[in-house]
């Protein structure tokens, strides 16, 4: 057998083992090894090249139903076309073309719920051919009933809004009315995480101007909300009333696990009251000091005491209750960056945020581990050459003023890291374009910082971006806010894959639109998975 022929069939293997498993995007990288394989694959005798194109067909098949698995209908559609194209057409192939039309026009329906009823005619004549080819498989019969009732209903329902559209509207200036959808709200599987921050019909304007509305939103404890909306469409104004820099003008944000300091009764300081009066009554009544004197002194030590006790009182039985979290707000704007000054040492910048138990040596080696991990990095400004290395930043105390706008953003997201390292409670991290201004180097590895922090140290996050790219790599559910609505809310692959709400599916369609952006995840999640290995990656948090 051909090396090359040997390789791709030990890949479908693991492949297949892997999605056994549930291992899909792994299955999914050995079909695609496979695949490569195959390209340098050569057929010696008539025999195979049969071999290599049932192969190649094999390889293309299971990857579509991994990828349809996985939510990644677009990829699904592509392996299985890709499967259909493979010659010659041989009886053993004839099935996996009934399987590979099946694959596709079950990817193609699902797709059809926003892209349309033409991708639904698609996955019709897909189903239609695979039952020709098998016409006693029962599931492709069942999918081709449901879509053919399916299709029928949305018609009936088009027909009638639109007479009834035509009569209602056949006088007035406007000749169709429009609706505004609903919000679509899917389950989600976090809902075990504990509840760190939860808000409820928040409202908040400016000078009349309505920027939130309504906004209803659960955070746990190591999960990641991703939150996607355009410009002015009022992120950044939630992270701040979350951070309590702003105050809503209607509506609640409440705090879960909050910690109530033990209340004294007052019952207990009225008996405390009355042992101390009858004391200070008891020595200044057998004191050689006339009966009227010690009254008034006795006057003036129980009032004394009586004002103490009500101050205890006060102290003990009305404070608030603090939360058992932190809530910090890692923000792109420059502005906040001012809280450093200049002449600071980067160790001093994230070293003094860190556990204040940790010993100087201890310290400074977590701070360098920190700036390995995040790829910090100092360059010659002439050459452009690499210099130095953190440990010697660290030594050489190379201050803040001396970087770039990118590396001290970089350093001030490591500030903020560290502050998470140091919280003896719970954190909520409200991140906010965290990766503006971070080149493609770092920001791979700010995501993967992120992820651990989140796994490890169970951070609970909100990631605010407008970027679906980071959104398919960190976030564990997708809010996409506009107008200061929520109008879709779920699980982040369902939501990329089969946006439901029109607004949603508008986003999602222009971002597919974009260089790059057919996939999502694209370079960066390339970037991000080969650093899965990476060592100061795995050190920095131990």
């Amino acid at each position: 057998m051909d090396t090359s022929l040997k390789e791709a069939e030990e890949c479908r293997l693991r492949g297949n083992e892997l999605l056994n498993k549930g291992d899909f995007a792994d299955a999914v990288a050995e079909y695609d090894k496979g695949l490569v394989a195959l390209l340098s694959a050569k057929g010696e005798q008539d025999d195979g090249g049969a071999a290599i194109a049932h192969l190649r067909a094999a390889l293309h098949l299971n990857a579509s139903l991994a990828h349809l698995r996985r939510g990644n209908l677009a990829s699904a559609i592509d392996h299985a076309t890709g499967a259909l194209a493979v010659e010659p057409k041989t009886p053993k192939t004839s099935a996996m073309e009934s399987k590979a039309l099946y694959r596709r026009g079950m990817a193609r329906k699902q797709l059809a719920e926003y892209q349309g009823e033409s991708l639904a005619g698609l996955a019709q004549e897909d189903f239609e051919r695979a039952l020709q080819l098998d016409p006693q498989n029962r599931e492709v019969r069942t999918q081709l009933q449901q879509l053919r009732e399916q299709l029928k209903d949305e018609r009936r329902i088009l027909k009638e809004h639109f007479q009834s559209s035509g009569f209602r509207n056949i006088f007035s200036k406007q000749l169709y009315e429009t609706e505004v959808p609903k919000p679509v709200v899917r389950e989600t599987s976090g809902k075990d995480k504990c509840l760190l921050v939860s808000t409820s019909s928040l409202n908040f304007d400016y000078s009349g101007d309505s920027v939130l509305k309504s906004v209803d939103l659960e955070l746990r404890e190591a999960w990641c909300v991703g939150l996607v909306g355009l410009n002015a469409s009022g992120k950044t104004t939630l992270a701040r009333l979350l951070k309590d820099q702003l105050k809503p003008r209607s509506g609640m944000i409440q705090h879960h696990g909050l910690s109530q300091t033990p209340q004294r009764s007052p019952w207990t300081i009225l008996a405390v009251l009355v042992v101390l009066l009858g004391i200070v009554i008891q020595v200044y009544s057998s004191s050689s000091v006339s009966w009227r004197q010690s009254a008034r002194l006795g006057g003036f030590v129980s009032l004394g005491i009586v004002g103490a006790c009500c101050l205890l009182t006060a102290f003990y039985c009305g404070r608030p209750a603090t939360p058992k979290h932190l809530v910090l707000h890692l923000s792109s704007e420059t502005s906040d960056k001012d809280i450093i000054k200049p002449s600071r040492t980067i160790a001093s910048v994230i070293g003094d945020s860190l556990p204040k138990n940790m010993a100087p040596t201890e310290r400074q080696e977590k701070v360098i581990s920190m700036l390995q991990a995040a790829g910090f990095q100092m360059y010659n400004q002439e050459t452009g050459e690499p210099v130095g290395s953190p440990a010697e930043y660290v030594r050489d105390g190379l201050t803040f003023e001396r970087l770039s706008g990118g590396q001290k953003h970089l350093i001030y997201v490591l500030m903020y890291f560290a502050k998470c390292l140091a919280s003896p409670h719970r954190v909520l991290l409200v991140c906010d374009e965290v990766l503006g201004g971070l080149d493609a180097i770092r920001q791979p590895r700010v995501l993967r910082m992120l992820k651990q922090l989140q796994v490890e140290l169970k951070v609970g996050m909100l990631y605010i971006t407008t970027e679906l790219h980071q959104i398919h790599i960190l976030a564990d559910d997708l809010a996409f806010l506009q107008d200061g609505i929520i109008c879709e809310l779920g699980p982040a692959a369902d939501v990329l894959n089969l946006p439901k709400h029109p607004a949603t599916k508008d986003y999602v369609s222009q971002f597919r639109g974009l260089p790059g952006g057919q996939h999502f995840g694209g370079k960066l999640a390339e970037s991000y998975e080969k650093l899965s290995s990476d060592v100061p990656l795995s050190r920095w948090l131990s």
